[in-house]
């Protein structure tokens, strides 16, 4: 992070919020509207592109830290490719939606369109066809799954508590971490990772290399998984309020450090 502390542009994250939810939308209708190979679609690409690539200038300068705006510009990346994947790659288009079970024919367009938007935004596809394999799709054993209408209100909020209590002490973590960083900064020591010279690996003597290594260790299994791990929750949380998603959707992203052995064994 950058300065004493990371601090959020409110102009520059509500313009993030409205071109995100734009694109998404417009994305999503065109998807339930139009055949797989319409021209609608191919005409939507230009609009889309120049849209995607203002979205993704303000979500740079959506904080002060350049970890966040980075995970957020990497996370809308991979979702607005997503969305030209099912547009104009795969092509998927009503027919599909429906026997995936992503909606059924009699649903309202509004609720058509919310849940088509939820698929739009879940990178690993899960609880659908697409869904990446491996991935452990349950949630903890609290949030189990409810039949009766009252039993899924009460899951949605517990889930929403507890999210929110997780992403509130990933966020004070975070924040000790920072400040700790920014009192006391031996690392700064020209002789030992001065700026500029962190991928330099020549000549480096034993205390060097324990330096980077422990500094590698310590972002790369402390901070930055929690970091990316605090904007999942917080990505989760808006959509289950607004109803795009639900519980279901929104598993744990990271899986357990025992497991870990593989690279896709990391994210599940």
């Amino acid at each position: 992070m950058t300065g004493d502390h990371a601090v959020v542009q409110p102009a520059f994250l509500i313009r993030s919020l409205a071109l995100f939810m734009f694109n998404i939308l417009i994305t999503a209708q065109i998807l339930i509207a139009t055949p797989k190979r319409s021209t609608w679609r191919f005409a939507w690409l230009p609009g889309f592109a120049a849209l995607g690539h203002v979205l993704l200038k303000a979500l740079a300068s959506t904080s002060t830290s350049r970890l966040i705006n980075n995970v957020l510009v990497g996370e809308a990346a991979f979702i607005l490719l997503q969305c030209v994947n099912f547009l104009v790659i795969t092509g998927i288009d009503s027919e599909c939606l429906q026997q995936a079970k992503i909606y059924a024919y009699a649903d309202h367009f509004p609720s058509k369109l919310l849940s088509t938007a939820g698929l739009l935004i879940n990178l690993r596809g899960i609880n659908t066809q697409w869904q990446a394999k491996y991935v452990n799709a349950s949630l903890p054993p609290l949030l189990a799954a409810k039949k009766d209408k009252h039993s899924v209100e009460h899951r949605r909020r517990s889930y929403l508590i507890r999210q929110a209590l997780l992403a509130s002490w990933q966020y004070l973590f975070l924040d000790v971490v920072h400040q700790s960083s920014v009192k006391n900064k031996p690392y700064e020591d020209p002789d030992m990772f001065a700026a500029g010279s962190e991928f330099m690996y020549s000549g480096l003597t034993s205390e060097q290399w324990a330096t980077r290594i422990a500094i590698t260790l310590i972002s790369g299994l402390g901070a930055a998984r929690i970091q990316i791990d605090y904007l999942y929750r917080i990505c989760s949380i808006i959509a289950v309020l607004a109803r795009v998603s639900g519980p279901d959707d929104w598993p744990p992203l990271f899986g357990s450090l025992t497991q870990a052995y593989s690279l896709r064994r990391f994210w599940t």
